[in-house]
């Protein structure tokens, strides 16, 4: 492919569509274009199709993100589910009461602690 064709290269074609002097050169044949054209499609779909790998990476970044949003949300549920059975039982009722109310059962004395230092007392 180097070097430019001559006539020699062609037996039998007239000086009509090859003039002497003017070398020719071998044209690309249209099977070759139409393969680089095939596999330029086949990469463009292989890449940037919806079903390409940029795609197909996208779509395993978000449902990672979605599987640790619902494993936080399935947490966060299930400490509601706690507090709910709590606040229904009176437990956290009577917590709150004790503890920042200082109420007390009858026949119960409560001790009232100074809070220790650097340390909020919870009365408010």
């Amino acid at each position: 492919m180097g070097q430019p064709l001559s006539h020699d290269h062609f037996p039998g074609e007239n000086d009509y569509w090859h003039p002497e002097g003017r070398p020719l050169r071998e044209p690309i044949p249209i099977r070759r274009w139409l393969l680089f054209l095939l596999l330029g499609i086949v990469a463009w779909e292989l890449v940037f199709s919806p079903r390409g790998f940029l795609s197909i990476w996208r779509y395993t970044s978000e449902r990672k993100e979605l599987a640790k949003r619902r494993e936080a949300l399935m947490a966060e549920r299930e400490e509601l589910r706690t507090l709910k059975a709590r606040l229904e039982s009176g437990e956290a009722v009577e917590e709150t009461a004790r503890e920042i109310y200082g109420y007390a059962k009858k026949g119960e004395e409560v001790y009232v602690l100074p809070a220790p230092a650097g340390e909020k007392s919870r009365k408010q």
